[in-house]
């Protein structure tokens, strides 16, 4: 699904945009563990490092305002938001994610703990939801942006629903071949809705600004 705006998305979150850069490699540092761990999840053994190039979005555009509601799952979803900070910037933003110990990665904003469920265990996908929910009224963002998995999906369906926010989609650096089962499904409710790897993108979406890693 397109961004419904009439620039383009990348104008439209342009400091979003601004983060993701081009290349072969989505490693930004070889010396960086975690990011290493996540190249070699996605099917790169050998890192090479590449120079930074930005997306520089349509001059004029305006960017994410208001509140924000990032939402990712654990691991390598918890790590590719935390890259996303300075995108936030300035901003009145929450966090939400499944271990009350990510709170310490987030200092100074508020942090919401929630089930880390899945389609399959329907008691812990209901208690998901009623947390979302009591999440979504109570921050009540302009904003919601996920890198995944299962909560971030629910989250912005609810939020479409609940309190019309714009929502934004990226799928886990982790997905080279094929979108993740909750990426393909994200093109229903994301009005900004990306991939990280240059060969899943299509016209008809999702689109690829580069990668966060």
């Amino acid at each position: 699904m397109r961004s419904k705006a009439n620039c383009p998305a990348e104008a439209k979150f342009e400091r979003l945009a601004s983060l993701f850069r081009r290349g072969e490699c989505p490693v930004q540092n070889p010396m960086d563990g975690a990011a290493q761990a996540l190249s070699t999840r996605a099917g790169h053994e050998t890192i090479r490092r590449r120079d930074r190039e930005f997306v520089h979005p349509r001059e004029g555009a305006f960017a994410m305002k208001g509140r924000v509601l990032a939402v990712a799952s654990g691991g390598g979803h918890w790590i590719q938001m935390r890259r996303l900070m300075p995108a936030f910037e300035g901003m009145d933003v929450a966090f939400v994610s499944v271990s009350p110990d990510y709170a310490a990665d987030v200092p100074g904003h508020r942090f919401y703990p929630v089930r880390n469920a899945h389609r399959f265990d329907k008691a812990s996908f209901a208690v998901l939801i009623g947390q979302l929910a009591w999440i979504l009224l109570r921050e009540r963002p302009n904003t919601v942006i996920s890198t995944g998995a299962a909560p971030g999906l629910v989250c912005l369906a609810l939020a479409k629903f609940l309190v019309r926010a714009e929502t934004v989609w990226i799928d886990s650096i982790a997905n080279c071949e094929q979108l993740s089962s909750s990426g393909l499904q994200a093109r229903r409710v994301a009005d900004v809705w990306l991939t990280q790897w240059p060969q899943l993108q299509g016209q008809q979406g999702p689109d690829y600004w580069g990668a966060v890693l």
